[in-house]
């Protein structure tokens, strides 16, 4: 048999299935990642307001601890750590010391 006289038929399913798959995806999308909604200035605010409350005064320096990772835990910026703390160093952080945070 050659090329011109193969059934086309077994390959007919396994591309059938990939365009329902791709149309389910394409369809679905939406529902299972909805678009974020507009949020009103003071609801914005008031989050702010309950996040800063929450933060620490300080933080304990542990092992395999970096002023950008301590950053992302504690949400707190990176600009505002070396504000905080001008003798802090982002090269030699220290077990125990106390990083101010607020």
């Amino acid at each position: 048999m050659s090329a011109a006289e193969r059934p086309v038929r077994p390959f007919l399913a396994p591309f059938a299935f990939l365009a329902v798959a791709t149309i389910a995806v394409l369809l679905l999308r939406p529902l299972v990642h909805p678009k974020h909604s507009a949020t009103t200035p003071s609801t914005t605010t008031t989050r702010a307001k309950v996040a800063i409350a929450r933060t620490p005064a300080s933080y304990t320096v542990r092992a395999g601890d970096t002023l950008d990772g301590i950053a992302a835990r504690t949400g707190v910026s990176v600009a505002t750590l070396q504000k905080l703390n001008p003798g802090l160093s982002a090269t030699s952080l220290f077990l125990g010391q106390k990083v101010r945070l607020r």
